[in-house]
C-alpha cells in the first residue's frame, strides 16, 4: 500500500499541471479560436524555418535560412 501512495505523490503535480492546462485551453476549443498578438507572426515564422530545415536537413542554430 505505501508504494501506492508513494506512486501517487509523484504523480501528483503532473495531475495539477495537466488539469490546470486543460481548464485554460477549454475557451479556445469551445470557440475553435486562438489568440494572435502582436509577435505571432514571428513564432509562425520559427515554426516554418524549423520545419524547412528539418525537411532539408540544413541545420542553423542562430539565423534564419528559410523564412524572414
Amino acid at each position: 500500500m505505501s508504494t501506492f501512495l508513494q506512486q501517487v505523490k509523484k504523480l501528483w503535480p503532473i495531475a495539477i499541471l495537466l488539469l490546470s492546462s486543460i481548464l485554460l485551453l477549454i475557451p479556445f476549443f469551445l470557440n475553435h479560436a486562438m489568440i494572435i498578438g502582436s509577435d505571432a507572426i514571428f513564432h509562425f515564422n520559427r515554426l516554418y524555418d524549423t520545419a524547412m530545415q528539418i525537411k532539408h536537413g540544413n541545420f542553423q542554430y542562430f539565423i534564419s535560412m528559410y523564412g524572414f
